[in-house]
């Protein structure tokens, strides 16, 4: 149901925003933005082609790069989606809630666990019983 929503507002604002962007005051500019905004992590159409706009464009890649740290989490994550030399990420997962999992923080056990094994050091009493691979044998 949200994400029907979003897709519509985004849609809806993508519409109107061109329509109205050659107008003086840049309203229209604005609403383009909020709309792609709003699709963009859903579409990956839209991804690809903001990917390949973005790689014609290198300068304006850097411009959306230096400034994506001082931009909410939504606009952020659009200019990671569409950076043309990342590489390009898979669907998001979606929580029960219908919200998108790669905007949820990793949880502490699971960044825990990933620094533990890579610190992984072999087993000094292993070593020392005769063990060659430094690992107990049921572990």
């Amino acid at each position: 149901m949200i994400l029907m929503l979003r897709l519509t507002l985004g849609w809806a604002l993508i519409g109107v925003g061109t329509v109205i962007l050659p107008t003086p005051v840049p309203i229209g500019l604005i609403m383009l933005i909020v709309g792609l905004a709003l699709v963009a992590p859903e579409s990956k159409r839209l991804q690809g082609w903001l990917r390949r706009r973005r790689a014609a464009n290198p300068d304006l890649s850097a411009r959306l790069a230096a400034l994506a740290p001082k931009l909410p989490r939504l606009a952020r994550r659009v200019i990671d989606l569409t950076d043309p030399e990342a590489p390009l990420a898979t669907a998001p997962e979606r929580t029960a809630g219908g919200s998108p999992a790669a905007l949820e923080p990793p949880s502490s056990a699971v960044c825990g666990a990933v620094s533990t094994v890579s610190e992984a050091k072999p087993d000094r009493a292993a070593a020392a019983a005769g063990d060659s691979t430094g690992r107990h044998g049921g572990r």
